[in-house]
């Protein structure tokens, strides 16, 4: 189930894999968030090496119960693949937001195996990060900072959205804002193809200070785990125009996929 959450958008189920079930009537595929979250929008990615029709007639929900089939319904009570079913992807948008730790796909009135290459969920409200400026203390060429706040999804290094220092003492990265906001959580989407424990551990800070180091420290020290392809800080109410990460220690280097910053009231 993971391999639907490791940020390759790709279409082999060889390499990278995909998710992909035994033979049954109705399987299913969860995604456990975390925590609670306000979901307007599911977008997955079909198999493209052949029997893309298989994604056909299911069911996504969302909803705070591990039991999906207490969860509620996201868009159309069955979701119908247009023709050719292989090479792309299919959004499905909420009638209304919903709020929930979990995410399910299934397939509905029929035996099958259920592949899913990527899924990706989206909350309601405003990235306030995205597009804007980044700086990061060094880099590693050529994964500048602005490539942390592209708005690509991707946690795949090789495929250039992702940013990258030097190796040095406490790495640094960090985006203006453009004013200051009420901060309420922070993103970050981890490298996924390689070498994803070097985040850990990392700080986060949040001020109007561009020396970032120097602003209010968002919690103590974080970490991630390898089967997280993101992790979220919660920061409520903290303020400020620059929000920045940093590894605390010799001899680190930072490597950012995605940093989302959502503003609280």
């Amino acid at each position: 189930a993971p391999d639907a959450v490791d940020g390759y958008k790709g279409s082999d189920t060889n390499y990278p894999p995909c998710s992909h079930t035994q033979l049954d009537f109705e399987p299913w595929w969860k995604l456990d968030l975390g925590g609670s979250y306000v979901i307007g929008r599911v977008r997955l990615h079909n198999r493209r090496d052949g029997s893309g029709n298989r994604l056909e007639e299911f069911q996504v929900r969302v909803g705070e119960n591990s039991d999906i089939s207490q969860n509620s319904i996201c868009g159309r009570t069955t979701n119908q693949l247009d023709d050719p079913p292989e090479s792309r992807s299919i959004t499905v948008d909420c009638d209304q937001p919903i709020t929930g730790r979990y995410v399910s796909v299934q397939l509905v009135n029929r035996t099958d195996y259920l592949t899913l290459c990527e899924v990706e969920v989206f909350e309601t409200g405003a990235n306030i990060a995205q597009g804007k400026t980044a700086f990061q203390s060094s880099t590693y060429e050529p994964y500048a900072a602005n490539r942390a706040v592209d708005g690509s999804s991707s946690t795949w290094m090789y495929a250039g959205s992702c940013s990258h220092t030097q190796e040095e003492s406490d790495p640094r990265w960090w985006v203006d804002l453009g004013q200051s906001y009420t901060v309420d959580r922070v993103v970050i989407l981890n490298r996924q193809d390689c070498c994803w424990g070097k985040l850990n551990p990392f700080d986060i800070h949040i001020g109007d200070s561009d020396l970032v180091s120097t602003n209010p420290q968002c919690g103590g020290d974080h970490e991630i785990a390898q089967s997280q392809a993101f992790v979220t800080i919660l920061c409520p109410s903290m303020q400020g125009r620059y929000v920045g990460i940093r590894l605390p220690g010799s001899a680190r280097a930072l490597h950012i996929c995605e940093v989302q910053v959502f503003s609280g009231p």
